[in-house]
């Protein structure tokens, strides 16, 4: 809101020692201490945006490469990506450097079945909204994602610090006093929110057995964990009971070592208390009983129905494996590491 965004813009500057206009924005999706002070995102998170058309869950995922482990968390509750790209000329240099994440990030997203793209190329008022570097850009993004398998792909030429083709076809940022002059004449395309209006959903499988993946958690004092997990299928309801399963530790006190029966008590999403969520929620899940220890619960825990539609352990499977830039030659006895 217009409230926040000012209370951001009165602590950012203390903060970072001089005028960060732009980092008010930041803030609205880095909410740790840390995050805020180091500028980097460091945890996965997600905001809800209301247009006229949808409601959408904005995630927020981390850009640096030794966090990529956590990045593919976020990928994975995605339907849809936005691929930002500061319009800077040594942007352009380094886009596909090998040293940067950036290309591992959409390999994964290809590889995760994420097929919607919209590239974004922000920050054009730094080049003074020049049409060459915004074509340049674009020219360097379509080859390299045509490669790896996208079609279809989106292009928006926008500002968000002064707000120009974010919203409107003009810059409208109260901040900078913008006389709601369009600045970008010769782009023909999208707004940002027109190009995300015409995302597609894709089909939410409600009729399938409850599936929910959990990808965090916490404890509130006077409260309890709460699960955090996107639904895949099926339908959540309060007060029904549902069963935690693989993987937890061995020490759990759960005598068959196959599922925690729980139930559910409260769903919440983005501040509000449902009685049921759908495929695509991103939800908080307030459980009974309580567990005893964090260590019964661990990320990509399984939630679903507590019947006859359990998840089981596995002995084997088989899976489709994409290698990304693999310093070595993959031969028998290597050993690399792999995110299920």
């Amino acid at each position: 809101s217009a409230k926040n965004l000012d209370d951001f813009q009165e602590k950012v500057n203390p903060v970072y020692g001089y005028n960060a206009d732009s980092f008010r924005y930041a803030w609205i999706m880095d909410k740790s201490k840390f995050e805020r002070e180091s500028r980097h995102t460091i945890r996965i998170s997600s905001r809800k945006l209301e247009t006229q058309k949808y409601y959408f869950s904005l995630i927020d995922i981390q850009g640096k490469k030794n966090l990529i482990k956590n990045a593919i968390k976020g990928i994975f509750q995605g339907d849809a990506a936005v691929i930002i790209v500061p319009a800077d000329s040594d942007v352009i240099k380094n886009i596909f450097s090998d040293n940067e994440s950036f290309k591992d990030q959409i390999i994964a997203a290809f590889t995760m079945g994420i097929k919607q793209v919209i590239v974004a190329i922000n920050k054009m008022d730094l080049c003074n909204y020049s049409e060459k570097i915004y074509r340049e850009i674009k020219e360097k993004m379509q080859k390299f994602l045509e490669h790896i398998g996208f079609v279809n792909i989106r292009y928006v030429c926008y500002s968000g610090i002064t707000g120009q083709n974010v919203v409107n076809r003009y810059e409208d940022d109260d901040l900078y006093k913008s006389n709601n002059v369009n600045k970008t004449p010769w782009y023909k395309g999208k707004t940002l929110l027109e190009e995300l209006e015409q995302l597609k959903q894709p089909e939410r499988l409600i009729n399938k057995p409850l599936r929910i993946s959990i990808f965090d958690y916490k404890r509130i004092i006077g409260i309890g964990w709460i699960l955090i997990g996107i639904i895949k299928t099926g339908i959540l309801k309060t007060y029904t009971p549902i069963c935690l399963s693989w993987p937890f530790l061995s020490d759990s006190n759960n005598d068959d070592n196959e599922c925690i029966k729980l139930e559910c008590r409260s769903i919440e999403k983005y501040g509000e208390d449902l009685d049921m969520a759908f495929p695509g929620d991103i939800v908080g899940i307030r459980i009974y009983p309580q567990l005893y220890n964090e260590y019964e619960i661990q990320q990509f825990s399984l939630i679903g129905n507590y019947g006859n539609d359990l998840s089981s352990e596995i002995v084997n499977f088989t899976a489709d494996i994409v290698v990304i830039n693999f310093p070595n030659s993959i031969k028998v006895g290597c050993c690399p590491i792999m995110f299920c």
